[in-house]
């Protein structure tokens, strides 16, 4: 109610960082969407960047469930699903290293990005059906700590 300095309807809607600039609307749209393509490739740079620790602690991860459920989940199911997040994880491993290759510009990162989505999504599926496939019902206080493991996984997208 006691705004004094409300825009008049006559008024022009340029700020003043953007008269500083000197840039015409069309510029600063262009400026601001090669910045935004900037920060994405920025953003996807540094997850391939820290895809090594990810993998590394993922391994360490599937090493712990496997020595704390040895004699709890019969032996062949135990090896299936490290096989299978071996299977679910090689995509990423990949993708990364693909990725890592190349070195796309930032005009070319939008199709890593879907990529990155979609095999970091498949390894997250492995690790889901942890607690389908190695937990009969019956099991339900290991079925918990497979759930706090799912909960205290660190996500990478």
């Amino acid at each position: 109610m006691g705004n004094s300095q409300s825009s008049l309807s006559g008024e022009s809607s340029t700020s003043a960082a953007d008269l500083q600039t000197g840039l015409s609307a069309a510029e600063r749209s262009s400026s601001g969407l090669d910045r935004a393509l900037r920060i994405e490739a920025e953003q996807v740079k540094l997850i391939c960047t820290h895809a090594s620790l990810g993998f590394q602690i993922g391994a360490l991860t599937v090493g712990i469930v496997v020595l704390v459920l040895w004699d709890i989940v019969p032996f062949r199911s135990l090896m299936a699903w490290v096989g299978a997040m071996v299977l679910v994880t090689l995509p990423a491993f990949v993708a990364v290293g693909w990725f890592r290759r190349v070195s796309p510009l930032p005009d070319e990162i939008a199709p890593w990005r879907r990529l990155l989505i979609f095999v970091y999504g498949v390894a997250g599926l492995g690790w889901g059906a942890m607690g389908i496939l190695l937990f009969p019902p019956p099991l339900l206080p290991t079925r918990s700590f497979s759930s706090s493991l799912r909960a205290a996984r660190p996500r990478a997208v």
